[in-house]
């Protein structure tokens, strides 16, 4: 009987109705929740830049530290936010036949 403890000839082994899922479905997933995971990490850094804004930043004569380190935050967010819906219109690409 063929192993299908591995992912062989474009097949992903598994016990079970997914046992003729491409290898590239389960990269392509483990791909979007990386980008997930990237993207909860970006906004609670971001969540707490905000929350150690002080009065002297808020009153300051140009951008803060608080106030950089809340938009390099933003930034990372909405990236890997562009990079998991990127990954996941893939996937729905790849697999919807």
């Amino acid at each position: 009987m063929r192993d299908r403890s591995a992912c062989t000839k474009g097949h992903v082994a598994s016990a079970g109705s997914n046992a003729d899922l491409p290898c590239m479905f389960w990269i392509t997933l483990l791909l979007v929740f990386a980008a997930i995971g990237g993207t909860v990490y970006f906004f609670v850094r971001g969540i707490v830049a905000f929350l150690s804004t002080t009065k002297e930043d808020l009153a300051g004569d140009g951008p803060s530290d608080s106030a950089r380190a809340q938009n390099k935050a933003m930034q990372g967010r909405v990236l890997l936010q562009a990079v998991a819906v990127g990954f996941a219109l893939l996937a729905l690409m790849l697999f919807s036949a």
